[in-house]
Order: C-alpha cells, then structure tokens, then sequence
C-alpha cells in the first residue's frame, strides 16, 4: 500500500497580516491510517481515508473515511462514510453518504447496524445525530425513523419521528 503525503506551504502577501486562502488546502495525504492510542500507549482505534484535505482554520475533508475499534475487551465497532468533515479542531464531525456503522455481536447483545445518510459525531461527548432518515437492525429486529440522537456514554438511543419498528419473536428454545 502506498502512503503519499503531500504538503502544501502557502505565502503570505507582503501584508504581514494577510489571511490564509481558505479555499486551498494547506496539506493533503491520500492512503493514509492514523492509529489513537490510550494513556498506556495500547492502540485503542484506526481511522483511514483514501484522501485527507487539511485546512488553515483546522477543518479538515476526508474522502472515504473509516474507523475502526480495537480494544479487545469491546465489541469492535467499524464505521465508514462516502465523506466526512471535521469542524471545531475536530469536536464536530459530519459523516455524508452511506454512512453505515457496525458492532460485532457480544455473548450478550446481537451484531447491530445503523445506515443513514448524514450523521454528526460530537467525540467530546460521544453524542451522535442524524436528521435524516435512519435504519437501525440489532440481531433480526429493525427499526426505521426519521432523525435520531444517540448518547453512548447514557447508552440511549431515540428515533425522532415516523418509527416503525419490528422485533421478531424468540423461540421457544431461545426463552429456555
């Protein structure tokens, strides 16, 4: 695999006080995977885009972004998006198009997915929202919605409006 950073220096006018050009990207890596680790040094997460555009005022553009849990004692959890960008020194993050998150099944809680079209991640506080039309499966019950707001530390998760939800029945060897 080939990890290609390239860097942009932009220069200022003679005005010393000049703004950077916020339409142009002051660095942009393709390829890249950046690995987050705990205060133990132990990689706790991955995060990998096919194109990363960094810019002066801290946002930042990524094209195919995804992310991936590694802590050993968790479900893993995968996520990945068409595009996504980062606001706020990255304490907002905008996922668009296909956005599709995954937790490996628990020997306590099925594998469950969430598809929607747009989510914001708010890492500080590890809340997510979406206004747009979700569809979450948890084993085989689904349920669809419009919006939803997801707190992970409260482990809560609330679909907005128009909900329809189906939970399957358990067998009778699963009730045993």
């Amino acid at each position: 695999m080939c990890h290609e950073l390239l860097v942009f220096r932009q220069s200022r006018t003679r005005e010393r006080d000049a703004p950077f050009d916020l339409n142009s990207p002051d660095f942009i890596a393709r390829d890249i995977t950046i690995t987050q680790f705990d205060d133990d040094g132990i990689a706790k997460a991955k995060v990998f885009a096919k194109e990363v555009e960094h810019y002066s005022d801290g946002h930042a553009n990524a094209k195919f972004p995804e992310y991936a849990s590694l802590n050993p004692n968790e479900a893993q959890i995968t996520a990945k998006s068409d595009r996504a960008t980062m606001v706020d020194g990255g304490a907002v993050i905008h996922f668009y198009n296909n956005e599709d998150i995954r937790q490996a099944a628990t020997k306590d809680a099925p594998a469950s997915r969430l598809l929607t079209s747009q989510l914001d991640a708010y890492p500080d506080t590890d809340t997510y929202k979406s206004d747009k039309p979700v569809a979450l499966t948890r084993g085989e019950d689904t349920s669809h919605g419009i919006g939803m707001d997801y707190d992970n530390v409260d482990r809560t998760f609330k679909l907005r409006s128009r909900v329809q939800t189906v939970i399957q029945p358990k067998t009778v060897k699963e009730v045993e």
